[in-house]
Formats: structure tokens, C-alpha cells, sequence
């Protein structure tokens, strides 16, 4: 089914194996990676039919109509369940640029999140703050073990960051080792410390890679802007600057 989406979910303990890229555009479960996923949740209505149409309710607060059916998979060592999601004919599923790798948002959509903060409070000023995370000493870690080490720390460090967020925030992968995480409703840097201090946190937790732990930590560069009129080129920017300058920092 050309336009699909699907994962396979334990039915034990509601963990996903694995999910293709479509899927992860519309629900955003690579976050849901080292947690269990509540259908439930995802999809209100449920009965745990084989095949089912109902609402699929998306992370971002979109919704679209679509046929959903499980088929039980019988494997040597262990069970599983394909979900598969298929939008109705004349349904326009919800689009998020994606970035393949981590299953993260892409730059492309930061100034789509500032749009639907807008769309919630039309004609009122959003307060926000952006932060710029860059992985201090990764090349090291793809000279010294493979690229593919690598790799597993982006994605790792991925599912580790969104769970340091609030809901209405996004985290993105701005490209290589750079991430951008942009908060609504913050008016002063002191506002950010829990939040800084809990993605350091999750970063300075080892990464274990075929059985060996690698270290990594974080600069943060930190920015405001007193409404989503400010330009976020210049934010980014501005953002950017200021994680430079703590690099320099002795």
C-alpha cells in the first residue's frame, strides 16, 4: 500500500521493533523506542479489531481518518504485531519533514512549529527561547569506531533529549551533530536551567556501542525572541554565536 505506514509492536510488552519512515513522520514513535507504545493513546477508539477505520491522532495535534489492521507475526524466537496505518481516499495525511536518521523533525520544520504556536493564540505575542546543541568531540567518536558508532549516539541521544522537552516544544536535528530545540512561553534564560539541566543530564549518560562505552557532553547556546515575528534565521543565529562562545570558554 503505497501511501502506508507501519511498525511492529511486541504484543507482550507494546515495545517497537522497527517502523518505516512514513510512520514515523505521522505518530513520531522513535522516541517510543526504549518505552512501550499505547495504541490506546495514539489511536482513541480502538477495539483491537484485525481491521479497523478510526481517527489516528499524530503527536503534533493532527488528525486524519484511516484504515488501521493488525497481523499477528509468528517469528522462531518471539511474536509480533504489524500495525499498519492507510489514510482514506481523500484524506491528506499530516506531512513532517523528517530527519531519516534519528526520526527527529528536520530544520525544515522549525518555522512550521512557530506557525501552529501562532495558529493556537492567534494575535498574541509568543514569547520563545531557542537552544543550540552541539556534540563536543564527535569526530572522534566516527574516526576512532566507524561511522556507524556514530551513528548509535545521535539516535540514542535523540530519544534521550525528548524526553527532557515539554510537550509543545520541538527538538530537531538542525544536520550533522547539531540539534536545535525550540520552547514556547520563555521569556528569560533562568526559565531554561531545569531544562538545560536535564538535557546535560541525558547526554553525560555513557552510550553503550557493542560493548563499549563511549562518553559524550553538550554545548548549549541559548537565544530569545519576544515573538515569533522575530526573524529565525537571526534567532538560530544568535543561538549559535552564544554556543560558540561557551566552546571557548575555559
Amino acid at each position: 500500500m503505497r501511501n502506508s505506514g507501519s511498525c511492529l509492536v511486541d504484543p507482550k510488552t507494546g515495545r517497537v521493533s522497527s517502523l518505516d519512515s512514513r510512520m514515523a513522520k505521522w505518530l513520531d514513535l522513535q522516541a517510543k523506542y526504549d518505552g512501550t507504545l499505547c495504541l490506546a493513546e495514539l489511536m482513541p477508539g480502538l477495539v483491537g479489531e484485525l481491521t479497523q477505520k478510526t481517527t489516528v491522532v499524530c503527536k503534533s495535534g493532527d488528525e486524519f481518518q484511516a484504515e488501521v489492521s493488525f497481523l499477528p507475526l509468528a517469528g522462531p524466537k518471539e511474536n509480533h504485531i504489524l500495525v499498519t496505518i492507510r489514510p482514506l481516499e481523500g484524506q491528506p495525511a499530516p506531512t513532517l519533514f523528517c530527519d531519516a536518521l534519528t526520526g527527529l523533525p528536520d530544520r525544515r520544520e522549525l518555522a512550521n512549529q512557530r506557525a501552529r504556536w501562532q495558529e493556537q493564540v492567534p494575535g498574541q505575542p509568543i514569547p520563545h527561547a531557542a537552544l543550540f546543541l552541539d556534540l563536543d568531540g564527535f569526530k572522534q567518536i566516527n574516526d576512532r569506531h566507524g561511522h556507524a558508532a556514530g551513528d548509535r549516539v545521535l539516535t540514542t541521544l535523540a530519544t534521550r533529549w525528548q524526553k527532557c522537552v515539554r510537550e509543545n516544544d520541538l527538538l530537531a536535528r538542525y544536520g550533522g551533530d547539531e540539534f536545535v530545540v525550540l520552547l514556547a512561553g520563555i521569556g528569560r534564560k533562568q526559565e531554561l536551567e531545569p531544562i538545560i539541566a536535564r538535557l546535560v543530564a541525558a547526554t553525560a549518560k555513557p552510550i553503550e556501542v557493542e560493548q563499549i562505552e563511549l562518553n559524550v557532553t553538550a554545548t548549549i547556546g541559548v537565544a530569545l525572541a519576544e515573538d515569533t515575528s522575530v526573524d529565525l534565521d537571526q534567532l538560530l543565529a544568535e543561538a549559535d554565536r552564544d554556543m560558540y562562545a561557551r566552546k571557548e570558554k575555559p
